[in-house]
């Protein structure tokens, strides 16, 4: 997968150090391109980040856009169930 675009807004800043929670969410899927959208929450479960990325599957060889892997389809479809 090749990174397509990026989007993010930093809500309010943190501390070197502080643990962190990601919370990654399935957007959308077409064609060759998913999107995800993260949250980033820190120790007192505040809000600090929103993000979305839009990425592309491209072949290995010469970064061309192909369809996305069976399993990776397989995965989705079951946790969607």
């Amino acid at each position: 997968m090749s990174g397509y675009q990026y989007e993010f807004q930093v809500v309010q800043t943190t501390r070197y150090d502080e643990l962190l929670t990601v919370k990654t969410t399935l957007k959308a899927m077409k064609g060759v391109r998913i999107w995800f959208t993260y949250q980033l929450y820190n120790e007192q479960n505040e809000l600090i980040n929103e993000a979305e990325t839009e990425l592309a599957f491209v072949k290995l060889n010469n970064w061309k856009p192909c369809a996305p892997p069976d399993f990776l389809l397989k995965a989705i479809e079951a946790r969607q169930k």
